[in-house]
């Protein structure tokens, strides 16, 4: 991960001169996790989070901001069922959706790597 980030160079203000946002899920939390089921995939993603913790202790001394991120309920193909069956998920259209995570990535600094957001 170290040589794949190499050649960026932190910028002012404790800005990331690179950002890795791995996408993972609210299921991955441990401390979130009130309904269980969904094993494999639960057990993936709080793998993934443990990961990029890890990760974001070793890169970001090379100026790389890691972050798992939770996008959210996007409306697609897949969401559509979960809507039709919990009246209850707020669901984002693909575009407004798309504009808050580049803000939300443009406005991040190195505290928040390793962050689950």
């Amino acid at each position: 991960m170290r040589h794949a980030a190499a050649g960026y160079v932190e910028r002012p203000a404790g800005r990331p001169g690179a950002l890795a946002v791995f996408y993972s899920a609210r299921v991955g939390s441990i401390g979130d996790n009130s309904r269980g089921g969904w094993h494999a995939y639960r057990g993936s993603k709080a793998a993934l989070n443990q990961f990029v913790r890890c990760v974001a202790l070793e890169l970001s001394r090379h100026g790389v901001c890691c972050l798992a991120f939770h996008p959210g309920t996007v409306d697609t193909e897949l969401t559509r069922a979960f809507k039709r069956a919990r009246a209850e998920y707020v669901v984002q259209p693909v575009e407004a959706a798309a504009q808050g995570h580049l803000a939300l990535f443009d406005s991040l600094t190195m505290r928040d790597s390793g962050r689950f957001l």
